[in-house]
């Protein structure tokens, strides 16, 4: 069947890095449980706390596109759209008391000693004016660099969203590349002194539990090489970040890395055995930091952590933000940082 932006839009999914490549798959999709039992490639995507039964998604159609081809339909797309002007969305913003008693939580377990760091999630809602149609088409035109692309809807429910976190990445059959990304500064402020950021103590402190976590994590496969910390600069903000790669020793697959990966202490728990506690602190519904991914084959897969991106349901709009508390965090600092995080979401979105 011939790729249409139409019948896409109807129901579909993308994975893609920006500026490289984009793979689009639409149509009525099979629904799979298990690894195992795929034939062909399909799309990989789950809640937070795993409680998907069939995670698979084989669709009936695809098309895979280098990102100069995907860019120029999507401009078409936007020249032919009708050029109305759209009313703002009006958002709700999360409650900061609901915040900052689970931030008091959270520091009370910090200072018990049971947890080193935790991630509590905040969600923002508006009711849906443009169409999410629309919406992806203006943040297609402006894709944010240094990002992976990812959505999948169907009917009227759906999420997109631009993510600079690969939670793993396999291409040659016996190397796995993942990252620590956690420590978060505006764009603005990182400018002025990046150095100051690579040397904060609190930034430093959150971004070095995902890297023992991981690191400690892949040890089962193999040896692991760390890389430099540096920084990962994106339109709006900017992350500490170290690539991570194991040379595996074993065979392994998407299900058992993602075992072993999902959720790191950039979106977790530090340690992962009080994971308990973080279902108190995240509703259960909202799936930021999901994995979502792509299985080409035994050997070719790729799964992203599903942040900075949109959600919505047939009258609503959706958007989550996420911030690692540990020992020195401020609440007043961190609840800007959740602000932060959504606001460049919606100004990808223009919503």
């Amino acid at each position: 069947m011939e790729f249409s932006l139409e019948a896409w839009f109807e129901q579909g999914a993308i994975i893609g890095k920006v500026g490289k490549w984009v793979e689009l798959h639409w149509g009525a999709p099979t629904a799979i449980a298990d690894e195992s039992a795929l034939s062909s490639p399909a799309m990989y995507q789950t809640t937070f706390f795993h409680e998907t039964e069939t995670p698979w998604q084989q669709y009936p159609y695809q098309k895979k596109l280098l990102w100069r081809e995907w860019k120029q339909l999507v401009a078409d797309a936007l020249k032919k759209g009708e050029k109305t002007e759209d009313k703002n969305e009006v958002w709700e913003e999360p409650n900061k008391a609901d915040f900052k008693k689970i931030f008091q939580e959270i520091k009370k377990e910090i200072k018990n000693k049971t947890v080193q760091k935790a991630v509590p999630v905040v969600t923002a809602q508006a009711v849906k004016i443009k169409s999410p149609s629309k919406s992806i088409l203006q943040a297609l035109k402006t894709s944010p660099v240094n990002t992976y692309v990812f959505g999948q809807w169907h009917l009227q429910e759906g999420f997109f969203g631009f993510s600079p976190e690969v939670l793993f990445l396999r291409e040659k059959k016996n190397t796995i590349k993942t990252m620590a990304l956690a420590g978060t500064r505006k764009k603005e402020k990182y400018l002025q002194d990046p150095e100051d950021f690579l040397k904060d103590p609190k930034e430093l402190k959150e971004h070095q539990y995902v890297i023992d976590d991981i690191s400690k994590r892949l040890q089962s496969l193999g040896k692991v090489k760390i890389g430099k910390t540096s920084f990962l600069e994106l339109n709006f903000l900017t992350h500490l970040y170290t690539p991570l790669q194991v040379s595996c020793e074993v065979d392994t697959s998407f299900s058992k890395l993602l075992k072993i990966l999902h959720p790191t202490p950039a979106l977790g728990i530090v340690p992962r055995e009080q994971m308990e506690l973080l279902k108190k602190w995240r509703h259960k519904s909202e799936t930021l930091g999901s994995p979502f991914g792509i299985r080409w084959s035994e050997n070719e897969f790729l799964c992203l952590v599903a942040i900075r991106k949109i959600q919505w349901n047939k009258t609503h709009y959706f958007i989550g933000s996420g911030c690692g508390v540990v020992e020195e965090s401020e609440l007043e600092e961190e609840w800007q940082e959740l602000r932060m995080k959504r606001d460049s979401v919606r100004k990808t979105f223009q919503l």
